[in-house]
């Protein structure tokens, strides 16, 4: 909710490439994913066991660079 009121309310085309809650299959993500470049992931999440999540590996599967938090 954060995302979708403060941050759409920043930049007016940022519905453009925010999708909220969608279906979690492969194909649906690999149809997003081959519209971009890059995929941001700011998440921090504490004893994870190393910190590697679908989210990374489906990125890196459709060719997009990774921006992650430190």
């Amino acid at each position: 909710m954060y995302v979708h009121f403060y941050l759409g309310s920043l930049k007016k085309d940022f519905n453009k490439y925010y999708y909220g809650q969608f279906n979690k299959s492969f194909s649906t993500l690999s149809e997003m994913l081959a519209k971009v470049k890059f995929v941001i992931d700011l998440s921090s999440l504490k004893w994870d066991g190393g910190g590697t999540r679908y989210t990374f590996l489906e990125a890196i599967h459709n060719g997009c660079a990774l921006i992650l938090h430190r």
